[in-house]
């Protein structure tokens, strides 16, 4: 299910049936019933460093009183039926940089990233993208804005941190580190990792 979707008619894939299992598709493309019926999609977004290990970028989030802030992959919740799964993600990493996403990044997730990883617990949908050269200083330029990268689209959103790629592998730092629902999403993603 979607949790803290509302009800309404304006979300009709809420409660809605789907793949009640993990997988990756290396094509990019969902089964037919979870790209129909997803409720959020995001994107685990890499780069390599120059001389350095491959890190990705996560947003740093604060979720409720008693958590302190906890790491997510950038993405949200579709808005309408007619969004596809890489159009919720690319719009969702774009707002969720501040408006600093490329617009390379931004075309390659919407018109063809790959793979993807479902999480059906949450019905997520995560893409997996090499940002190039265009957003090799994309956190620093997010860092520039001296505060919450958009604290109108989200206000739970602290800031975007590079972390290293091979955090993903280590159990203990997904469970201290990640909220919860992302952490489903990283073990439906590890596989292609």
């Amino acid at each position: 299910l979607c949790p803290s979707l509302s009800m309404s008619a304006d979300r009709p894939w809420r409660g809605k049936p789907v793949t009640p299992s993990s997988y990756v598709a290396d094509d990019g493309e969902l089964r037919e019933l979870d790209a129909a019926h997803f409720c959020a999609a995001g994107a685990l977004l890499w780069h390599e460093v120059s001389g350095g290990e491959p890190r990705m970028l996560l947003a740093v989030e604060r979720r409720g009183e008693t958590t302190g802030a906890k790491a997510n992959f950038l993405g949200g919740k579709r808005d309408s039926w007619a969004e596809t799964p890489r159009a919720v993600a690319a719009r969702e990493c774009w707002e969720e940089t501040g408006y600093l996403l490329s617009s390379a990044a931004h075309a390659a997730i919407e018109g063809g990233a790959r793979p993807v990883a479902w999480a059906p617990q949450s019905k997520f949908a995560l893409f997996l993208h090499e940002l190039g050269p265009e957003d090799a200083d994309l956190v620093a330029r997010i860092s520039a804005l001296g505060g919450p990268p958009n604290p109108l689209h989200d206000s739970t959103l602290e800031r975007v941190e590079s972390v290293p790629l091979r955090c993903l592998l280590d159990p203990r730092w997904r469970r201290e580190e990640l909220h919860a629902f992302a952490g489903l999403q990283a073990a439906a993603i590890l596989p292609a990792v």
